[in-house]
């Protein structure tokens, strides 16, 4: 955990300082009295359209396979533009894991996807989430990077793939496993 608050703590600097250079460097420019140019440039928004998400999906543990899980997930969330087209939202999963003691599990995650390559029908994106996993088990907090391919079926519909590796931040180490989840998508 020190590791990853050394890691945002470090972005969270690196941005302070562009941000005050940029601040200086255009407080020089304004005293100057030279004319000056003023570009109207819009906030970024996720007021696109809503994206509802129907997938199954289950866990590939990487160096035991005695464990496996199956389960079911349900998302919704927004597009817009934040320097590329964007979806964020929440998804909720519940799964079933087989292995010693079988337990049902549930999933809480916030994610935002950038949609980084868009050719005929199909979307490449990638992204991350940050949630919980909770139910027959402790509270574990998981953090992962995502990335998938999203093939449309029709404008408002479209067959979607992703898979992501998740970090335990709780226990400060790696999932050791690949979640992987196949669906449909369906914009409104």
């Amino acid at each position: 955990m020190k590791k990853f608050t050394q890691i945002v703590a470090g972005i969270c600097l690196a941005i302070a300082l562009a941000t005050s250079a940029f601040a200086a460097d255009t407080a020089v420019k304004a005293s100057t009295n030279a004319p000056v140019a003023v570009q109207t440039v819009s906030s970024p928004s996720l007021s696109g359209d809503w994206m509802l998400t129907l997938s199954g999906g289950g866990v590939k543990t990487l160096s035991d396979n005695s464990k496996t899980a199956a389960g079911i997930n349900i998302g919704i969330g927004r597009t817009g533009e934040l320097l590329l087209p964007v979806e964020a939202g929440i998804r909720q999963g519940i799964a079933y894991v087989s292995a010693d003691n079988d337990t049902v599990i549930l999933d809480t995650k916030g994610y935002i996807d950038w949609t980084l390559l868009s050719k005929n029908k199909f979307d490449v994106y990638a992204g991350g989430n940050l949630g919980v996993i909770y139910g027959d088990t402790s509270a574990v907090w998981t953090v992962a990077p995502e990335a998938g391919v999203r093939y449309w079926l029709a404008n408002n519909v479209a067959l979607v793939s992703r898979v992501e590796y998740p970090f335990n931040i709780t226990e400060n180490k790696t999932a050791d496993a690949l979640t992987y989840t196949v669906g449909f998508q369906v914009k409104f």
